[in-house]
């Protein structure tokens, strides 16, 4: 087993100051800094990704699920929410909307949303709040903070959610900015537990090159727009947290953490309460990858965006060797590509459900690569003639949902046509449409029983 352990005592003086420079009430109000007024926070939510994508040429562009392979595909009910929309969707495998959750009390679009077993909704307002609704859409709590990218919903009903914010620390006699990431913990009840910042773990494998060249720009520009260079100062840019519920890879991770960390090109196993990287992976075989996950049989899924190669891929790798057992790559190649966001979910019968965030498209394959299931975000604005991106999509069994639409007093029906006047943006009916389903080009897979292929991108 090969682990990689970075050590930070040549930090602790940045430690210092990234820990008061956070020390703000993040329960309430977000934190005091002067880098990071309210401007500076709009600047930031300006500069996320692209919420629109190409629809192409076609002036009735597909919709809604488009292939359903119902002997193949794993049932049950769909999570996503649209980026510029402040509501999340619950949809069956038909792609009807079994519910929805919306608040007039939040402004701003979602950036992820999460459900918890109850069906209460915990939703992202990137860098601006966390806001917790009941299944019947009742506003809980919401607290204001820099939020972004990932929540997490233990065992006990505490929240975990990615934060940042902008810091100052010493460098070669003078101080320069960052962009740190932190890991905010809060009670069921929206109450602040603790707050942990990445670049405690990860201030090492930050190259001094990276900090030279933030320097540089301060010397030249005296920091004027420093807060737009985010690709410079976004040192880490983590976007996944998961706790793990079991050990992987021969290691004592049960209780620990898996984060995604796109501008280092890794995915690592994090001890938040004893501040240490158990295991990390990826470096030069990953390219600004998202939500690692961990499969059935303990090997670590990943979203490989591929940036550099303009080709997306799927990868499992085992942590205890370091090796890739299986990836995922479509046919042709250049056909599957997410140049940011992305997510992969290993479904109970074996198959995987794929976020396309930026064609705002969701498919689930085989693991020999076949499609047995696609759906397009419906929600299309006619001009220009646009596709709303999805950042991801989480499909929950039926066992864990029909309980809950059950008892619903606002439960959905199928989604009806409309259109938001000051959006110009049309929502139509979801549809259903017969497809082929193309295989894709797949690595062998050691779950029994499976037909192994060989990948042609080896």
């Amino acid at each position: 087993m090969s682990c990689h352990l970075w050590g930070y005592a040549g930090y602790l003086p940045v430690i210092f100051l990234l820990l008061a420079g956070f020390a703000g009430p993040l329960g309430s109000e977000p934190p005091s800094n002067p880098i990071l007024d309210p401007e500076t926070a709009e600047q930031l939510r300006a500069l996320g990704y692209a919420d629109w994508v190409d629809a192409g040429d076609d002036s009735s562009p597909v919709r809604g699920v488009t292939r359903h392979e119902r002997e193949l595909a794993f049932e049950g009910y769909n999570l996503y929410n649209s980026r510029r929309r402040s509501k999340a969707y619950l949809v069956d495998m038909d792609g009807e909307v079994a519910h929805e959750w919306f608040s007039s009390q939040l402004s701003g679009s979602w950036h992820h949303v999460e459900m918890t077993p109850s069906g209460d909704l915990l939703a992202i307002h990137k860098d601006g709040y966390l806001a917790k609704l009941n299944w019947n859409s009742k506003l809980l709590w919401k607290r204001d903070l820099f939020a972004h990218h990932d929540i997490e919903i233990g065992e006990s009903g505490e929240v975990l959610v990615l934060a940042r914010d902008f810091v100052e620390i010493p460098f070669q006699g003078a101080k320069i900015p960052i962009l740190d990431d932190f890991v905010v913990a809060f009670t069921p009840e929206g109450e602040v537990r603790s707050k942990n910042p990445i670049s405690e773990l990860f201030g090492d494998a930050v190259s001094k090159r990276r900090f030279e060249a933030i320097a540089e720009v301060m010397r030249k520009t005296g920091g004027a727009g420093i807060e737009e260079k985010r690709d410079l100062v976004d040192l880490f840019h983590t976007n996944t947290l998961e706790r793990l519920d079991r050990n992987v890879g021969g290691m004592e991770t049960r209780g620990d953490f898996l984060i995604c960390l796109k501008h280092l090109d890794l995915v690592a196993i994090v001890d938040l309460e004893k501040n240490r990287v158990e295991w990390s992976w990826g470096a030069g075989q990953l390219d600004r990858p998202h939500q690692p996950s961990v499969t059935s049989d303990g090997n670590i899924m990943i979203f490989d965006n591929g940036k550099s190669r303009n080709v997306s891929r799927i990868v499992e790798v085992d942590p205890a060797t370091n090796e890739i057992v299986w990836q995922y790559t479509a046919k042709p190649p250049e056909s599957f590509y997410s140049a940011d966001r992305g997510g992969a979910q290993e479904l109970p019968n074996g198959n995987v459900l794929i976020t396309e965030s930026n064609k705002g498209r969701v498919f689930e394959i085989t693991r020999d690569g076949r499609i047995v299931w696609e759906f397009y975000n419906p929600e299309i604005q006619e001009t220009p003639f646009r596709r709303g991106a999805i950042y991801r999509m989480k499909r929950f069994a039926k066992s864990a949902v029909t309980h809950l639409l059950g008892s619903s007093s606002n439960r959905q029906t199928k989604a009806s046509e409309s259109v938001d006047g000051a959006a110009g943006v049309m929502i139509t009916e979801l549809r259903t449409a017969a497809a082929g389903a193309p295989l894709g080009s797949v690595v062998p897979h050691s779950q029994p029983g499976v037909e192994e292929i060989r990948s042609t991108t080896e």
